[in-house]
């Protein structure tokens, strides 16, 4: 039975263990450092859909679409379930919709002459 399982077990009936407050410490700097990607300034972990949607203002079902249509590479569902997005696709399509300016570009192809069309249908 794995560790995990035996203190499940353990959590079950209420069981308590005692734990050198120094461990504790060091466990809390361990998760620290991985949601802060060591430095501080990037986590480390995968970001879910709602994390990316504060990301690109945008709802999270928004951020599904894109997982699905693979708009967002390495996207993948978490036990079947909930989406991740690894950092580099987040940055990746921030990168690919900014000018140089920093400005949103909008992805509108190109123009449609309109009054070509209804003469063409007419």
């Amino acid at each position: 039975m794995s560790v995990r399982k035996q203190l499940d077990r353990l959590a079950e009936h209420g069981a308590m263990v005692i734990v050198p407050v120094r461990w504790l410490l060091d466990l809390l700097d361990l998760l620290d450092g991985l949601r802060a990607g060591g430095d501080g300034e990037e986590p480390l972990a995968d970001f879910t859909a709602e994390e990316a949607a504060v990301e690109f203002n945008r709802s999270p079902q928004t951020i599904r679409n894109w997982c699905r249509s693979g708009l967002l590479p390495g996207a993948y569902k978490l036990l079947n379930r909930e989406w991740r997005i690894p950092r580099q696709a987040l940055q990746a399509l921030r990168t690919s919709h900014l000018d140089g300016d920093g400005k949103s570009v909008q992805q509108a192809g190109t123009a449609t002459d309109l009054g070509a069309w209804r003469a063409h249908v007419e």
